[in-house]
């Protein structure tokens, strides 16, 4: 090895478990259960969580720990309001 060899890309499982670390342990994001799956070169994140600023923090900290990947932000958005249901009795 001459020392000029480009570095050796890690595998997907480990880019997308450093990823997933990052997301659940950054103070901006600290979110458990943000799916992320390697293809190539791209990053697809998805789940759901509370508010765009989040899910904007999540594509952040996916973007800044594998910069070299193209991060798809799936991320859906849902309020408080759409988790409550109302059962009509009769």
């Amino acid at each position: 090895m001459t020392g000029h060899e480009p570095a050796e890309e890690p595998a997907p499982k480990y880019v997308g478990e450093h990823v997933r670390q990052a997301i659940a342990t950054d103070p901006r994001t600290t979110e458990q259960g943000i799916g992320v799956r390697v293809v190539g070169d791209q990053i697809f994140l998805s789940g759901e969580v509370g508010s765009t600023d989040r899910r904007d923090a999540i594509g952040q900290v996916a973007a800044e720990v594998a910069p070299d990947h193209r991060i798809c932000n799936e991320v859906a958005v849902t309020s408080a309001g759409d988790q409550h249901t109302t059962e009509r009795l009769s």
